[in-house]
């Protein structure tokens, strides 16, 4: 009778008419040689394939781990059946420990996918901003990494190797390249002429907003009666005096002071200072 045992599959090789498979038992999952696991004679002539059934007494359990390792088609490592082709702490052999974040692939480590190894982890060099398309390619601040490139965020345009506000930049104000002219800043996204400048087209020009009716008090501010007084639009029958003293339509300017007035065959005279009487009076008028 054939004492308990079981049949296994394994490789075997040919020594005359002995067949024999060979098995993992060192610590380091090499092939040291061959162990008879079961030798038998066949005939002459017998056809022979790669793999073949043999017995081996005994069950299982009773196996030395590495020959029971060897059966399964797996390696063993300090009497531990292993992958090599997956085990991150057995990679391709005993011991090869594969680093944080990488993964055993084929018995060799490495990141998944389309990751790479960066500074002890495996990372995504298309969108992560301190590893942009390739290692340690950091991407500027107010930015992301797109597809393996530094992108500016929404606001933000490419100066040099930094990203620069379009609300504050005169060199990108409102968008991008959108250049202010001289004399003026960038506030908010918009081209604002300096304090003394007004709009003029695309430029700013200098401005006495005291006295000009196109920018009377203000830029873009425009006299109707076109007379801007000390800043501020005078009506049309009204005159600017020395010091911008605006002056009534009953009086006339002279030596910067607003003066009473006659009429002098139907045109307005000055009266001396200290006169009285209103515009059009044939006479000047003293109190």
């Amino acid at each position: 009778m054939t004492a308990p045992g079981f049949f296994a599959e394994a490789s075997l090789y040919q020594t005359s008419r002995h067949y024999y498979a060979p098995v993992a038992c060192d610590q380091t999952g090499g092939l040291p040689g061959l162990f008879p696991a079961q030798s038998f004679i066949i005939d002459e002539g017998a056809y022979l394939t790669e793999r073949f059934k043999y017995y081996i007494p005994g069950p299982p359990t009773q196996l030395p781990p590495c020959r029971w390792c060897y059966i399964q088609g797996l390696a063993c490592c300090n009497e531990l059946c292993v992958d090599w082709t997956k085990d991150t702490n057995n990679c391709g052999g005993c011991g090869n420990v594969c680093p944080s974040g990488q993964s055993c692939q084929g018995g060799q480590c490495g990141c998944p996918g389309s990751q790479e190894y960066c500074g002890g982890s495996c990372v995504d060099t298309t969108s992560d901003p301190n590893n942009c398309g390739s290692c340690l390619h950091t991407c500027p601040a107010n930015s992301t990494c797109q597809n393996g490139n530094c992108e500016c965020n929404n606001g933000y345009c490419p100066k040099g190797s930094s990203c620069t506000s379009t609300s504050s930049d005169p060199n990108n104000c409102g968008s991008c390249l959108h250049t202010c002219p001289a004399n003026s800043t960038c506030q908010n996204g918009k081209c604002e002429c300096n304090t003394g400048y007004c709009p003029k087209g695309n430029s700013c020009t200098s401005t006495n907003t005291s006295s000009d009716p196109n920018n009377c008090g203000y830029c873009e501010h425009t006299c109707s009666s076109g007379v801007c007084c000390n800043s501020s639009c005078l009506d049309s029958d009204q005159v600017c005096c020395g010091g911008g003293i605006p002056c009534g339509n009953e009086s006339c300017c002279q030596d910067g002071k607003c003066l009473a007035t006659k009429s002098v065959a139907g045109a307005p005279v000055c009266c001396p200072d200290g006169s009285t009487c209103y515009k059009g009076a044939p006479e000047c008028c003293y109190q």
